[in-house]
């Protein structure tokens, strides 16, 4: 994540969704630490949440990062937790960035 050119980012929130339990918990983990690196060189705070790569952890997600108003999210590895988030992204109007889902739902 690069926040060049990026006034106030003291004041960004970015949320980070990654599997931070169950089998896909090792790769959530080096998205949390990327992403903690990037947040800690910038200046900007993180808020990360674990999607457990299932629709259930993605909703669940999806809806604390809308009630703590983040400014962005980053993250979501797993195709089932970014497609059950992202309704409830969009209507609250936060964009998202997936680091790792390239299914067809997604991209085209």
């Amino acid at each position: 994540i690069a926040f060049a050119g990026n006034a106030g980012a003291e004041d960004l929130v970015v949320g980070v969704a990654a599997p931070l339990s169950g089998p896909s918990a090792i790769l959530g983990k080096q998205v949390e630490a990327g992403a903690g690196l990037a947040a800690e060189a910038n200046g900007a705070e993180i808020k990360t949440l674990d999607d457990a790569c299932t629709a259930d952890g993605g909703v669940a997600a999806a809806r604390d990062f809308a009630a703590a108003k983040v400014d962005v999210v980053v993250g979501f590895l797993c195709t089932e937790a970014i497609e059950a988030a992202l309704p409830i992204l969009k209507e609250a109007g936060i964009p998202v960035i997936t680091v790792g889902v390239r299914t067809e739902s997604l991209t085209d």
